[in-house]
Order: C-alpha cells, then structure tokens, then sequence
C-alpha cells in the first residue's frame, strides 16, 4: 500500500491542500462508531441482562432464558502461574464484557491470562457456541463475532469471523498476515464500521523497513476479503 499520488497538481499550496484533505479522510476511516453491544464495565454488562448475568465475589454465573446456567470461577489470589508444570499451571479470571439482545442473545465472556480467550455464551441455553484466543467483538446487529490475535510467538495477526445467527457458530472467514505478504507484527483489532466490514492495522515488512498498514475486512457478495486502506 503506497502513498496515493497526485497527478496534474503542481502549485505547491495544492499538493499542501490536497494531502491535509487525504490525512483527515484517513484519520476519518479509523474512528470506529461505538460498539452496541460492548459494556463500559462488568456492572454495566450485569445491569443490562435484567438478572440473567450476577457475579458473587470470584464467580460469574450466567442463568440462560432455560433455566440452565454456567459459571466462571476466577482464580484464587494467591495462585501462581507456572508454564513448566504438568500439565501447566493457569491462573485465570473472567469478565463479563459484552451482551447481544434481541432474537438470538449472547453473552461476551474474556478469559485473562497469559492470553486473553473470548467465549461466547448463549443467553438461551448457556451453552459455549464459540471460544477462541484474542481480541473479540460482536458486529452492530450481534449476528457476527470477530475474533483477531495480534500478536505471539510468530510475528503475524489472525482473524476470524463466525457467524452466530443460527445459535451455532459457522466460521466465515479466516485470513491472516501470511495471505498478505507481510509479517503482520502487533496487529490491532480496531473494531467494526458496520456490519459488513471491519477495521485493523498491523506492521509490514518492506524494503524501507516496517510500516503501519491500515486495513479491512470487506464483505460483499456473501464474501469477505481484506482490502488495505489507500492514506
């Protein structure tokens, strides 16, 4: 993705002019509208369900529309992690951080650890319909989740995107730094523009060195494919 070019303008003030304009816009694409779904806080999250979402000190216990429920139990304080135990010791505590409503519901639940793992919790049957590493976000309507790893022990970024429609998780998309050419180092979930696209930047290699790539993932025609950005 190279700098766009401006052809036929040779006033000095014009090319000024014209690359503030193409700065704003980029500036522009990034400000993401304000996810619906997302909670500014657990509380918030638990005030929302109307009962069905309470925490009790260390557990969070999610009572679905059929009376079944689930609960997430953070660790103990004074639990240590310990990669080289076997098997592994985990010390992990989970967060209520979003709520879909409406005809199908879900619930948002962030594991934090080592590496943060979103599991999406049906509000009909409590049952986990989806679970998986990275940052995570339903889309404006709540019948998509995203999920993207940014970061690990291989430099590149990942995204998923399931469609949540049916109460099912059907994955739709998967593309990562690989079908782009570039190393994708600290790639960055920026979030949802509408329901058919979604933003992200991550670090390229060229010649020059790295660089910051803006781009998205574009659903048209039933399809998706990342598109980058032109600043």
């Amino acid at each position: 993705m190279g700098p766009r070019r401006f052809h036929g303008i040779v006033v000095a003030t014009a090319v000024i002019g014209a690359s503030a304009l193409a700065i704003a816009a980029f500036g522009a694409s990034l400000e993401i509208p304000k996810n619906p779904w997302a909670c500014a806080s657990e509380t918030a999250c638990i005030r929302s369900s109307a009962g069905l979402a309470q925490r009790s000190g260390a557990m969070l216990r999610i009572k679905a529309l059929n009376g079944k429920a689930v609960t997430f139990t953070d660790s103990s304080p004074d639990c240590s992690p310990n990669e080289e135990a076997d098997p592994p010791v985990e010390c992990p505590t989970y967060r209520l951080v979003a709520y879909v409503r409406g005809e199908m519901p879900y619930f948002l639940v962030k594991q934090i650890g080592d590496v943060a793992t979103h599991h999406v919790i049906s509000a009909r049957s409590a049952q986990e319909v989806y679970s998986r590493i990275g940052d995570a976000a339903f889309s404006p309507d709540g019948k998509r989740l995203v999920s993207f790893i940014g970061a690990g022990e291989v430099a590149t970024f990942d995204m998923e995107i399931a469609n949540l429609q049916t109460g099912k998780a059907q994955v739709e998309f998967n593309g990562d730094s690989d079908d782009q050419g570039a190393s994708g180092r600290r790639g960055e979930l920026k979030g949802w523009t509408s329901n058919s696209s979604i933003e992200f930047t991550f670090l390229e290699n060229s010649g020059a060195g790295e660089r910051t790539v803006s781009a998205a993932a574009i659903r048209k025609n039933s399809k998706w494919k990342i598109e980058r950005k032109r600043p």
